[in-house]
């Protein structure tokens, strides 16, 4: 597999192999989505129907007034476990879509890189996380990715928060399809889980000291969740456009200034596009809360609405910006402190 830069823009270059494996998994959504799909899965489990209609009928028959109002739960019943069985028939190719195309990219994007599919980013940067959002209780957290960037270690990963206490609870997001809003029913009422409420995080740690916290706002957004500014007052930038697109909050102005360069607000500029939420310096880490732009699925999750390479461009392009963040940081000298 290879990635390469164009005239400054980055071109998604994926490996023979790696097309092979997303055009199979493309195949197999396309036949889910169309009407056929469905007809297929109704068709192969038609007697699983006609047994839950006569369940049905032994169990409760006399206590309705009607065996059509017996036949019509047992239709709405069956067409809730279709729908369970076209979500997981793509499910069913998550583990070759991590294992032949996430985690290849990964490596052409992040020197030593390790996947964990239940790993917990907070094990090791709960006091940060906590320190910013206080209300954050952490209890888990999954698709966790470790590695280095140009000699700075670097981890990212995704929660599920309640919004009440920012409680994060476990488990996966339901993916969409057509019938998005139908998947996202079931979700919650049978996991009890808020997808609307899924974090991305990530931190890149330069293990050098930086004097200013600093926290950045997507200004497109509002978070259940309020980070703690440390009595930090708003600052307003040369940069028109970025000062329209983020907020800028900090205790030390001129430091501020330091970080936050025309090179790295144009990059700020950028990585907007994909990510919103919040972003703050603290001690030797940059370190960013929030979400996918324009995407209903977890990191690294398959979303059944949309093309599989476009969902394997547009992870590559976030990893790649987040990356270009940290080499713009690791390069501004001024910053560090000794």
């Amino acid at each position: 597999m290879s990635f390469c830069q164009k005239n400054k823009e980055v071109v998604f270059d994926p490996s023979m192999e790696m097309l092979s494996v997303i055009n199979k998994i493309e195949m197999i959504r396309r036949r889910l989505i169309k009407s056929s799909g469905v007809n297929w899965y109704i068709k192969t489990n038609g007697a699983i129907l006609i047994a839950f209609l006569v369940l049905l009928y032994l169990l409760f028959g006399s206590s309705f007034e009607s065996y059509i109002d017996v036949v019509s739960i047992a239709l709405f019943s069956y067409f809730f476990y279709v729908l369970y069985k076209i979500k997981t028939a793509l499910q069913r190719q998550h583990s070759i879509y991590i294992q032949q195309v996430i985690l290849p990219m990964l490596n052409g994007v992040i020197s030593a890189s390790r996947y964990s599919r239940r790993g917990c980013i907070f094990t090791k940067y709960q006091r940060e996380f906590t320190n910013a959002f206080p209300k954050l209780k952490v209890e888990n957290s999954e698709d966790l990715v470790e590695g280095k960037i140009n000699g700075v270690d670097m981890a990212f990963g995704e929660i599920q928060i309640r919004p009440d206490l920012g409680t994060v609870i476990y488990g996966n997001r339901s993916n969409t399809t057509s019938l998005g809003a139908v998947f996202r029913l079931l979700g919650n009422a049978f996991d009890k889980k808020r997808e609307e409420n899924s974090y991305f995080c990530f931190v890149a740690d330069f293990n050098k000291r930086l004097d200013a916290y600093t926290v950045l706002k997507s200004k497109s957004i509002d978070f259940p969740l309020k980070i703690n500014t440390l009595s930090s007052k708003k600052i307003l930038l040369e940069n028109r456009k970025f000062n329209e697109t983020w907020e800028t909050y900090s205790h030390n102005e001129v430091e501020s200034r330091y970080i936050l360069t025309p090179s790295f607000m144009e990059k700020m500029l950028n990585i907007n596009t994909i990510l919103q939420g919040y972003f703050w310096f603290q001690d030797s880490k940059i370190m960013f809360l929030g979400n996918f732009r324009n995407t209903e699925v977890n990191l690294f999750d398959i979303d059944i609405d949309k093309s599989i390479y476009e969902q394997t461009k547009a992870t590559y392009m976030a990893i790649h910006q987040l990356k270009a963040i940290v080499n713009e940081l690791n390069l501004n000298s001024i910053i560090w402190k000794s």
